[in-house]
């Protein structure tokens, strides 16, 4: 087990940070399924899968987030962050509130600037990630189906977590 010396994590990625100010709504997942919880999902017939690189912003419905109880699909071995969401479980989709991602890069995010969501993959930065940057290969996550998507919070934790916000 980790000791936490002098800071703990900021949260799990996929966690509801503030579930008394956040709603979610159920949606089954289908394929392609996410490799993992705190990922930008987009409907789909049947379902919501994962934005993808030939998407726009503009489809983004919400984020995939975990809930409890819930049945992972992988290992006990495995940490919190890489647990796979189970494909034939209902699942969480966070469409207003705050939720813990994982931030790509070496980028700070500051409360209140729009998120940017990765187009297409590269150099380490896969479709669908999260980074501070809105311009170049990033678009920004400012007009999707569930509103506004901005940092909830200054920084990231050791771990390269941060916060969103999901506004309408």
């Amino acid at each position: 087990m980790t000791a936490y010396l002098y800071q703990a994590p900021s949260g799990v990625v996929g966690d509801i940070s503030r579930p008394d100010n956040s709603k979610a709504e159920p949606i089954f997942l289908i394929t392609p399924f996410p490799a993992g919880y705190g990922v930008a999902m987009k409907y789909a017939t049947g379902g919501a899968t994962p934005f993808v690189a030939a998407d726009t912003a503009a489809v983004v419905a919400g984020l995939l987030t975990r809930h409890a109880p819930g049945i992972s699909q992988s290992s006990t071995s495995e940490a919190l962050d890489t647990f796979q969401p189970n494909q034939q479980e209902v699942q969480n989709l966070l469409i207003n509130g705050y939720a813990m991602v994982k931030l790509n890069g070496g980028s700070t995010p500051v409360r209140g600037q729009t998120v940017g969501i990765v187009q297409t993959a590269s150099g380490g930065h896969p479709a669908g990630s999260f980074e501070v940057a809105t311009t170049g290969n990033n678009i920004p996550l400012s007009a999707t189906l569930v509103g506004n998507w901005t940092w909830a919070s200054d920084g990231v934790d050791a771990e390269g977590h941060a916060e969103i916000r999901i506004s309408h």
